[in-house]
């Protein structure tokens, strides 16, 4: 008061900063619960994801589906004819079992594609099913590489709509970075077109 300094204005800044710290530290305890909430149920998550069997991890609570798209998988890696027939009947029984099934999905177009590509098959039907199949796969599991390189395979095939495909590419390497089939289809589509 000797000073000429107001009593009332120096308590009310000390209020103003003692409400401040209070509504930080409060904002900071909500912000942390909210964080170790999120990492318990991630936790929780990875641990589920750990004990969850085979046919679960690979997107699919049928068994009988998983069993017909490892079946497909077998019988389509052998390249041949036969093989790739059988292979597609065991992706369509997949996708019929569970039509929730992306991988099935996506495994299905990719043998369309190859059987097709590899002269095996006529193309017209084929090509539609298999872009079809993509379609499904990608409206599932949008972050599903290979769906998404199936996609622009059958665009490239049917319409060849480079323009499209190649967003699509590109994107299907971001997502599987580490898949040198992948790295190669997109490099395949450049030297082609």
């Amino acid at each position: 008061l000797d000073a000429g300094k107001s009593v009332k204005r120096r308590r009310s800044l000390q209020r103003g900063w003692t409400w401040t710290w209070k509504i930080a530290a409060a904002v900071a305890l909500v912000g942390l619960g909210a964080l170790l909430v999120r990492n318990e149920r991630h936790r929780h998550a990875a641990i589920a994801q750990l004990k969850a069997s085979p046919f679960e991890k690979s997107g699919t609570r049928n068994y009988a589906a998983w069993q017909a798209r490892e079946r497909g998988e077998m019988m389509g890696s052998t390249f041949a004819a036969t093989g790739f027939s059988n292979a597609i009947q065991q992706y369509e029984r997949a996708v019929a079992l569970d039509p929730n099934y992306a991988d099935a999905w996506s495994s299905l177009s990719g043998s369309l594609f190859l059987s097709v590509d590899k002269g095996l098959i006529p193309g017209g039907e084929a090509l539609q099913r298999a872009r079809f199949s993509a379609e499904q796969a990608v409206k599932l599991d949008p972050a599903n590489a290979w769906s998404l390189s199936w996609l622009a395979e059958c665009g490239l095939a049917l319409d060849y709509d480079f323009a499209r495909a190649e967003p699509l590419f590109r994107r299907a390497v971001r997502l599987g970075h580490d898949d040198p089939g992948l790295r190669h289809n997109l490099a395949r589509v450049f030297w082609i077109y």
